[in-house]
C-alpha cells in the first residue's frame, strides 16, 4: 500500500443532511417552485434543452446501486434520439460509474464531483489532488480515527479497519444489519481494500467518522478543503466527502457545455443532494428527486417523483425531453 498513512474504511454514498426546520415538499408529482419568475416557469416545459445532466445515486439509481430502472434507460435513449446529449454528473470516481455505461448510451460524464470531465472519449478536465494535498488530508483523517475511502480513476479503496469497527458495533447492538449493508455496497460498487491501493492520484476522499467531534477535528486541520457533510439516517454515523475548491459539479457542467458548444442555459439537470447544488446553479433548469434532501428540494427549480417511483422517466416526459 503505497502513499497512504495507516488508518481504517468508509461508507459511500449516503443521503445528505437537510437543514433543521426546512419546509416539507410534495413528492407526488413534479412541482415548479411558485416563487420562480413566470418566464422561468414557462421555460421548464417549453424550452428545447440540448444537454441533460444526471446525478447517479438517489437520482438515476437507488443509492449504492448500478442498475437504473428500465424506464429511466428508455427515457435516456428516447431523449438522445432527439439529439439531446446526456451526461452523468456524479461524486463517484470513474471506475465506480463505469457499470452505468453498459446500461445506457451516455455522451460523457462528470466524475469525482467535477474532478474529471470526459466528453465522448476525450478528457476535457482532469484535476486530482496534489501529492501534498493527498498526504495531508489522508494523514489528518487517520490521526483523528476517521475511516476513509479514497477515489481514483482506477477504483475506490477502503480502510480495512472499518469492517472490524462495524462488526464490533453490530455485536454491541445485537445486529449484523450495518455490516451486511456495507458489504453489499462494497460488492456492488467494486470497492477494494486499502492494501491494494497502488499510489495513483486521488480525486476525493469519502469519510466515515464514529463521532462528529472526530470529523470536525480532522476538518479543522484540512483548511484547503471544504467538506460536504452527509447523514447516515439509519446508523448514527457521521459521513462526509472532501470537496476540492478548484472544481465542483457546476464547473463540470460548464466545461461539458463549452466542449459541445451548448449554452449552459440550454441544459437541464437532475439531482437529490447537497453536492448537486453547484450543478443546480450552473444548469439552465434544475430538478430534485422526491427522495432528495429538503435543502436540495428548496434549491431546485422543480421537484419530481422519487427514483423508486420512476420519477426520472416521468420528469423526462413532463419536461418535454422525450421523442
Amino acid at each position: 500500500m503505497s502513499g497512504i498513512p495507516a488508518a481504517t474504511s468508509v461508507l459511500f454514498p449516503l443521503p445528505l443532511v437537510a437543514p433543521a426546520g426546512a419546509p416539507p415538499c410534495d413528492k407526488t408529482a413534479y412541482i415548479i417552485r411558485k416563487e420562480l419568475h413566470q418566464e422561468r416557469r414557462q421555460k421548464s416545459t417549453m424550452h428545447d434543452y440540448r444537454a441533460i445532466f444526471l446525478d447517479i445515486d438517489g437520482t438515476l439509481t437507488q443509492p449504492g446501486h448500478s442498475a437504473p430502472p428500465v424506464s429511466a434507460v428508455a427515457a435516456i435513449e428516447s431523449a438522445r434520439r432527439l439529439g439531446r446529449r446526456v451526461f452523468l454528473c456524479t461524486g463517484r470516481c470513474e471506475a465506480m460509474l463505469k457499470p452505468l455505461l453498459h446500461c445506457a448510451d451516455f455522451d460523457g460524464y462528470v466524475a469525482s464531483s467535477g474532478g474529471l470531465v470526459v466528453v465522448g472519449s476525450r478528457d476535457v478536465f482532469d484535476c486530482p489532488m496534489t501529492p501534498q494535498e493527498q498526504a495531508h488530508v489522508l494523514t489528518a483523517l487517520s490521526a483523528n480515527g476517521v475511516f476513509r475511502t479514497v477515489q481514483t480513476r482506477m477504483g475506490a479503496y477502503c480502510d480495512e479497519g472499518f469492517r472490524d469497527f462495524l462488526r464490533a458495533r453490530d455485536v454491541q447492538n445485537g445486529s449484523s444489519e450495518l455490516l451486511r449493508w456495507r458489504e453489499a455496497i462494497e460488492q456492488r460498487l467494486q470497492m477494494q481494500p486499502m492494501r491494494d491501493y497502488g499510489g495513483e492520484p486521488v480525486y476525493s476522499v469519502v469519510c466515515m467518522s464514529p463521532t462528529r467531534a472526530q470529523l470536525e477535528r480532522a476538518m479543522a486541520e484540512c483548511s484547503e478543503f471544504d467538506f460536504v457533510l452527509m447523514d447516515d439516517r439509519q446508523h448514527d454515523l457521521v459521513n462526509a466527502e472532501t470537496a476540492n475548491r478548484r472544481y465542483d459539479k457546476g464547473s463540470g457542467v460548464k466545461q461539458v457545455c463549452a466542449a459541445i458548444g451548448v449554452d449552459p442555459a440550454d441544459s437541464i439537470c437532475f439531482g437529490d443532494s447537497l453536492n448537486d447544488l453547484p450543478m443546480f446553479a450552473a444548469a439552465g433548469f434544475s430538478v430534485c428527486m422526491g427522495n432528495g434532501g429538503e435543502a436540495a428540494k428548496q434549491s431546485a427549480d422543480a421537484v419530481c417523483q422519487s427514483v423508486e417511483a420512476g420519477g426520472l422517466a416521468k420528469a423526462f416526459a413532463d419536461f418535454g425531453l422525450l421523442a
